[in-house]
């Protein structure tokens, strides 16, 4: 393998790993990467060409380190580490749960950003959920290691030349999956996983076929991963990989052929037919290898331009163009559907469908209702799925939030009834993955949403015992989950800020100022945790608002006031943290007025108009700035006239 660090002038790759994601039988993924790397056959056609970094590329991607077999056994760890970091053109981070805990590997991911190769770090995902501790949208269970962050904090984050980590400036590394299906932790050899298929009980065609689609999966991640190291794009090396798998058949069939020739000098009757079937064979091994071929590009295209593609276009692509660059995806889905078959093409299409109509509804050009066309499609696709293997919780998932899309898309066009029926099937589905799973945290806390979604609808539809019903079981829910999951903790202060809008609807002030006191307390909490996640900040924001309309109600004048003030402190720090963001400019205005109208009934003048003026002075930067919604615009006449009567 690799020389020590003293005798080696560069190093192609660093792979930095935690020890212990390197033992397990089957899964020592870094002495497998190592040898996939160092082994792998450059096209011929792209050595001594410079790549996308204008980098020449070079023969072999070889050294690559990795400190069991790079480092003499008298070598000064720490030193030596550094000096091969220094001496290494890319990163390859090993991630998973285990690697979050490690010191060492988050000290060289410092070292490496540091030193001015952000953008040549790639991570290779193990087991996991990468921004799981950062993303709403994601939540981790203890219990449930697939859930768990997988990206160590240097990863997630840009780091200065200092080596400190700039927390304000989330990053995205490239990333390349070699987990399984279900994300279990990746097994070098389908074979084996097979194997566990069959010995958990699943019949063999269908082993086979899971086994064949995850050992795509890891060739498909090895080749991303090999494509950052050499800065080339990663159609370039896919379509070189199927042409060296074609070449390799043609060659067994070559040899097969001449076999069949030696054979002939015995039996020359049976020669001439065999040579007719042999040929009729060749032909349909190549038309089905040709087909083979193109599917596999489909589908490997459709798979990108659900995930890969996707995450790019909503980072740095406004929507109007993105709903164009969309288009495109009907065609690989017509493919799919007219050529494929398999239980992946239908989820494929299915999840290309649902972001298509999605991206529709984010449009200000495009006509929400040709989304609902879209999703039903999307559904029936789920739906297919979900009857086919009823037991198949990923395939009863992908229905729960088909039914969600559905529903609220019938909310937006004003369909209430329609939109209570999808939220019922979403219900009744979601009811069934906690029976098949009662112990997943995760099933508990969609349930939870599940009811949260109906409480909304019913209490648009009036049916404001009916909304109770459903927020209180969401309570129930909430209340038993991980108190020390933040995502958890969230959902649970949504709870109780649920129950206490419609207790206040009700007229019960004491009983909603109980539940919004509650909510804070959460707030409060989750924002000591995690002091820069602005989420968490607004909800403590929108917590003070609470209580101070609940206070004034009651005629607490002075703690309504307080509630304010806090409110307002949050307001600012948010448009501090994020000066662009039209929600939290909206925010500030709100709290802006409240302190306005309130200190106008305590009769301090002075301070009203203070307030007032300061609300206008940020409309109006909205307005300059193109981040003033039309639908705020009456503000700008309302704050006008406000001021006008107090001067």
């Amino acid at each position: 393998m690799s020389d020590s660090p003293q005798t080696v002038d560069e190093y192609i790759a660093f792979i930095s790993y935690r020890h212990a994601d390197n033992i397990e039988e089957d899964r020592q993924w870094a002495t497998w990467l190592h040898s996939q790397l160092e082994a792998y056959d450059i096209p011929a056609e792209l050595i001594g060409t410079l790549n996308l970094r204008g980098e020449v590329i070079p023969e072999r991607i070889f050294p690559v380190f990795r400190d069991e077999v790079s480092l003499p056994a008298d070598a000064d760890l720490k030193s030596a580490i550094t000096q091969a970091l220094d001496l290494s053109r890319f990163l390859v981070v090993l991630c998973s749960p285990r690697a979050v805990q490690s010191h060492y590997l988050k000290e060289e991911i410092i070292h490496f950003k540091a030193t001015g190769k952000a953008d040549r770090v790639t991570a290779a995902l193990l087991l996991g959920e990468p921004n799981a501790s950062t993303d709403p949208s994601k939540s981790e269970d203890p219990e449930d290691a697939r859930t768990l962050e997988c990206f160590p904090e240097p990863l997630r984050y840009d780091v200065n030349e200092r080596g400190e980590l700039q927390r304000d400036q989330p990053t995205e590394p490239l990333a390349a999956d070699f987990r399984l299906p279900d994300g279990g932790k990746g097994i070098t050899n389908p074979t084996v996983y097979r194997q566990q298929l069959l010995e958990s009980g699943v019949d063999p065609a269908q082993a086979d076929r899971l086994a064949a689609v995850y050992a795509e999966k890891i060739n498909t991640a090895k080749l991303k991963t090999i494509a950052g190291i050499l800065g080339v794009r990663l159609d370039v090396l896919t379509e070189r990989d199927q042409l060296h798998q074609l070449k390799l058949s043609q060659a067994k069939a070559s040899r097969a052929k001449r076999l069949a020739t030696v054979m002939s000098g015995l039996f020359l009757a049976a020669v001439v037919s065999t040579y007719v079937a042999w040929n009729q064979y060749q032909r349909a091994e190549t038309e089905r290898s040709q087909a083979e071929k193109l599917l596999s590009r489909v589908r490997s295209n459709l798979d990108f331009m659900n995930s890969e593609l996707r995450d790019v276009l909503d980072r740095y692509v406004p929507t109007e163009p993105r709903v164009r660059v969309i288009q495109s995806i009907d065609s690989f889905v017509e493919d799919i559907e007219e050529f494929g078959g398999s239980d992946s093409d239908i989820r494929a299409a299915a999840t290309a469908r649902l972001q298509k109509a999605e991206l529709i509804l984010r449009s200000s050009t495009q006509n929400p209702e040709e989304a609902l066309p879209l999703m039903q499609m999307a559904l029936d696709g789920f739906l297919a799925l979900a009857q086919q293997e009823p037991n198949n919780s990923q395939f009863q998932r992908d229905l729960s939030v088909s039914y969600i899309k559905l529903g609220d898309i019938e909310l937006r066009l004003g369909n209430y009834y329609a939109a209570l029926a999808h939220y019922d099937n979403l219900l009744t589905v979601r009811l069934k993955l906690v029976e098949l799973d009662p112990n997943n945290s995760q099933f508990q806390r969609d349930l939870s949403v599940s009811y949260i979604k109906l409480g909304d609808n019913e209490l648009r539809l009036g049916n404001n015992d009916a909304a109770l019903a459903h927020y209180e079981n969401a309570l129930t829910i909430a209340l038993k989950l991980d108190p020390n999951n933040s995502q958890f903790q969230r959902d649970l202060s949504v709870s109780y800020i649920k129950l206490g809008d419609i207790e206040l609807r009700l007229g019960n002030y004491y009983a909603a100022l109980a539940h919004y006191e509650n909510a804070l307390t959460i707030a409060l909490k989750l924002v000591k945790l995690d002091p820069y996640n602005s989420v968490f900040q607004r909800n403590l924001s929108v917590s003070y608002n609470n209580l101070g309309d609940i206070e004034l109600r009651l005629g607490n004048t002075d703690a309504a006031l307080a509630h304010y003030d806090n409110s307002l402190t949050v307001a600012l720090k948010l448009v501090e943290l994020d000066p662009n963001n039209g929600q939290f400019q909206r925010d500030l205005i709100v709290s802006h007025v409240k302190m306005a109208e309130l200190t106008k009934e305590q009769n301090n003048l002075s301070r009203t108009l203070s307030h007032f003026k300061e609300a206008s002075r940020i409309v109006e930067n909205m307005a300059s700035s193109g981040i003033l919604a039309p639908d705020d615009e009456w503000m700008r006449g309302d704050l006008a006239a406000r001021i006008s009567e107090l001067e």
